[in-house]
């Protein structure tokens, strides 16, 4: 059986406390009631808290300890500081209380994953642009701190070859760099993924898209390309004959590809357009091949570009003769005078007729007395 307490045994265990409580220290008391004189005589409470509460662990000897618990996973990035206030109250009256204040700091963990300020960053550039030309910055940012946040910026791993000698990506500020000149007519648009890689544990990446729209500058000169070859005309050829089919081309686009064909010197003929940079060599006026037989037409394109660039080709053309020209004598009539008693077959006199291309043509009357004797000139 339990040996219960005597009235004077508590009351000695009383005043022997009671002496202990007026031992202060700066206003603290340095010894409390023990709880085992009251069982549950103190207790706690923790500041409120989200993330912690408090949870007594029982201890061997019916001892008791607070302890403070995780109640929710903690994120670093939206609170890096937790601040706590543990207050003890006893059982007495009044009441006394102790605080203790609790400062939780939360460790970084590599759990955010890099991200860029855009996924698709599209700028425009001309396609004259510098070597050298810095032509966008991307930039990402990572919630972690510390190497968590350091990041590391590159090109793809899918990107072509093609585009890696174009194009260089600084690692360090996220600024692409123009490496060789752009060329609209060979790619007007460059698409290339960018990836933005932390320095963690383990490495988290973000990525992001950039688009570069190459602007058309007036570099291409103009050409003319004669879709058929001249063939040599008649000189009775009528107005409008078709002479030779030309084209011309541009490879620069818009106004600057917008080409114009026109002949420079003066000539029988004239160009008429028919579509799309198309044109036909027309005669515009009577030929004469006995005038000019051959004719270097040259022919200008200019396109529409600021400042324009031109060409200039020479297409030679030959006049076909036609039976158009009389022969003709030097004198309209000649007078011969001939003595009587001639001998048959002496020459009496010389004439002669050409045409303008300078074959000789006689022709005579035959009378009963003379016959006309044809020589080469």
């Amino acid at each position: 059986m339990t040996k219960r307490m005597r009235y004077r045994d508590w009351k000695w265990l009383w005043w022997y406390h009671f002496f202990l409580l007026l031992i202060t220290v700066n206003g603290q008391t340095r010894y409390s009631i023990p709880e085992e004189l009251k069982r549950g005589s103190v207790s706690y409470t923790l500041s409120k808290s989200e993330c912690f509460t408090l949870k007594m662990k029982e201890l061997s000897g019916d001892r008791y300890v607070p302890e403070l618990v995780l109640e929710k996973p903690l994120d670093r990035e939206k609170q890096s500081v937790h601040q706590l206030l543990l207050t003890a109250l006893d059982g007495g009256s009044p009441v006394k209380t102790g605080t203790s204040s609790i400062i939780v700091t939360v460790l970084d963990n590599n759990d955010n994953v890099p991200v860029f300020k855009r996924t698709l960053y599209n700028i425009s550039v001309p396609e004259n642009s510098a070597s050298g030309s810095v032509l966008v910055r991307v930039e990402a940012t990572d919630a972690d701190e510390g190497v968590n946040a350091e990041l590391e910026y590159r090109f793809a791993d899918s990107t072509p070859q093609a585009l890696l000698s174009i194009l260089r990506m600084n690692s360090d500020t996220g600024e692409i760099i123009l490496l060789n000149p752009l060329d609209y007519e060979s790619s007007n648009k460059i698409e290339i993924s960018v990836t933005a890689k932390d320095r963690g544990v383990p490495e988290m990446e973000g990525h992001c898209r950039v688009q570069i729209i190459v602007i058309d500058v007036n570099d291409n000169v103009p050409e003319i390309i004669l879709t058929s070859k001249p063939s040599p005309v008649r000189e009775d050829a009528p107005k409008g004959a078709v002479v030779a089919l030309i084209s011309a081309r541009d490879l620069d686009s818009g106004n600057n590809g917008k080409v114009m064909l026109q002949l420079t010197n003066e000539s029988p003929f004239t160009l008429k357009p028919s579509f799309s940079n198309n044109y036909a060599l027309i005669t515009n006026g009577a030929l004469d091949r006995e005038t000019n037989s051959e004719y270097n037409v040259e022919i200008t394109a200019t396109d529409s570009g600021s400042p324009s660039l031109s060409s200039k080709k020479t297409i030679c053309i030959s006049i076909i003769d036609v039976n158009d020209n009389p022969p003709f004598f030097n004198q309209l009539s000649y007078n011969v005078y001939l003595k009587e008693n001639g001998v048959a077959g002496s020459i009496l006199y010389s004439v002669s007729a050409k045409t303008l291309i300078g074959q000789w043509v006689l022709s005579a009357e035959f009378l009963n007395c003379f016959r006309v004797q044809i020589s080469a000139p």
